[in-house]
């Protein structure tokens, strides 16, 4: 459904709360855009799909006014705070995003794989380097930089909405509230160009040597590098075996190739950017596909870049490059990506982007979010742009939970005792030990003293006494021969 299956209705920021619930159902036709609803110099516009129920009318769309944002949101903070954020009901959105996301450009991604590839290369590079593939969870794609930018490739024709997604996903990287990443927006964005430039070899006939070579061009003119790159660069051509057919030479090559890479600069981004690539393209030479990718996680010396760009050769390659798990992966991520954008379909976020920068400037410290309702409860999901969801680890609760991976466990400190206290200790402790010592040695005689025969401890001599002839009476009369039972005759 797109923006023109809408209607808005002007809303004042004190009837928010009762229109959020479908209290307040709105009456009339409604207006055709949000300019029209805001020409009364109201603060929100509220938006209605043409076709709905007459018994339950909530909006499916906030849109709030720009230069009453603060105030909007000022005033539910503070006398509505169980609506905050109105994202809990509703998608929310400012007034200039609303333009730029309705300028009925369609948006299209080409082959979803592409960014299925891309995507599931920045899951594995989030993933410890002893996990398994096989058990990679695909939720983890809602976590990613890369699904972000695919969704608004999917959603959105507008260059200016990709630009802004991305200067959106750079602050959010450098936002301290949340757990610093080991990938960065920096090692995607030539990633992202080459994806979205729709580049596939997807003939039979086209070999893993002919795709990499395909995509280092791609990269050198992205990045400024000349594809003859200068001597200091490490270059595919020293490595021969790279391209012969036996797997141990592969292997042998790969490991030449890695021992070079690690004398190269890895400061400058250009020789960061080609070392990255040259490994990743040396790991899918000796696989002829993804099925080496392990290799990767033995070297990672390069950190996460590498995997980045395994999954573009990948991507490029096509399913003919493919291993099993990373087929299954890809096609696991791909059904996650390939929904259509609706305004009318209920955000997946617990924050729009709007309500995440007004909190953050309103707030200070880690504490922004905590009385959030969210999916999960150490992470927080941000609508970047309309149809364009990202989830973020909050550095806060990982803290207070305990489950930062990386933190050091500081055990209480104790004062080490003074040595009048430490004297003091000792003596007490061997008074004790005396005490123990003489109620054993007591115990001792009472056992000797004591009659062997079990039964309850006679309270005097008298009651003992009687006890004891009452037992050996009653044993003589069932042991005597003459006894009988039974009637007489």
């Amino acid at each position: 459904m797109n923006a023109d299956d809408l209607r808005w209705y002007p809303v004042s920021k004190g009837d928010l709360p009762g229109t959020s619930l479908g209290l307040r159902p709105q009456r009339g036709e409604g207006f055709l855009t949000i300019a029209g609803a805001f020409a009364s110099d109201t603060e929100v516009a509220v938006g209605y799909p043409v076709r709905r129920l007459a018994e339950y009318v909530p909006p499916v769309a906030i849109v709030l006014k720009s230069d009453k944002i603060n105030d909007t949101l000022a005033w539910l903070k503070v006398y509505a705070p169980e609506y905050f954020p109105l994202s809990q009901f509703a998608r929310v959105i400012s007034e200039k995003d609303w333009e730029d996301c309705t300028d009925n450009l369609p948006g299209d991604f080409g082959a979803s794989d592409i960014w299925a590839n891309v995507i599931l290369g920045e899951m594995l590079a989030y993933s410890p380097v002893d996990a398994d593939p096989r058990l990679t969870p695909l939720s983890r794609h809602l976590a990613c930089y890369s699904h972000a930018i695919a969704r608004v490739k999917a959603a959105h024709g507008n260059p200016a909405v990709l630009k802004e997604c991305t200067d959106r996903l750079r602050m959010l990287e450098n936002d301290k509230q949340f757990v610093r990443r080991e990938v960065s927006v920096r090692d995607l964005v030539p990633i992202w160009a080459i994806a979205a430039s729709g580049v596939t070899y997807r003939r039979e006939s086209v070999d893993a040597s002919e795709i990499v070579g395909i995509v280092l061009e791609a990269i050198a003119k992205k990045e400024g590098i000349g594809f003859n790159p200068p001597s200091s660069n490490v270059r595919l051509d020293e490595f021969p075996d790279l391209m012969g057919e036996s797997i141990e030479k592969r292997v042998l090559a790969f490991q030449k190739l890695v021992a070079k890479v690690r004398l190269q600069p890895h400061s400058d981004t250009a020789y960061s950017v080609w070392n990255s690539a040259i490994v990743a393209a040396g790991a899918y030479l000796v696989g002829r596909g993804t099925g080496h990718m392990f290799l990767l996680r033995r070297y990672n010396f390069a950190g996460a870049a590498p995997l980045l760009w395994f999954s573009l050769f990948s991507a490029v390659h096509g399913p003919k490059g493919w291993d099993p798990i990373w087929a299954r992966l890809v096609k696991g991520v791909e059904r996650q990506i390939r929904t259509r954008f609706s305004w009318t379909d209920s955000s997946e976020a617990d924050i729009s982007w709007v309500e995440y920068l007004w909190t953050t400037r309103a707030s200070s410290g880690r504490t922004s979010f905590t009385d959030i309702a969210r999916l999960t409860a150490r992470t927080l999901t941000i609508e970047i742009v309309p149809g364009a969801s990202f989830q973020l680890r909050l550095a806060g609760d990982e803290l207070d939970n305990g489950t930062n991976s990386n933190a050091v466990t500081v055990l209480p400190q104790f004062p080490p005792p003074d040595a009048e206290s430490d004297k003091r200790l000792r003596a007490v402790l061997s008074q004790f030990v005396a005490l123990a010592d003489a109620a054993q040695m007591l115990l001792g005689k009472a056992d000797k003293k004591s009659d062997p025969m079990q039964g309850a401890m006679p309270f005097d001599d008298q009651q003992a006494l009687s006890r004891r002839s009452k037992a050996k009476s009653r044993s003589r009369r069932s042991t005597s021969p003459g006894d009988k039972t039974g009637p007489s005759k």
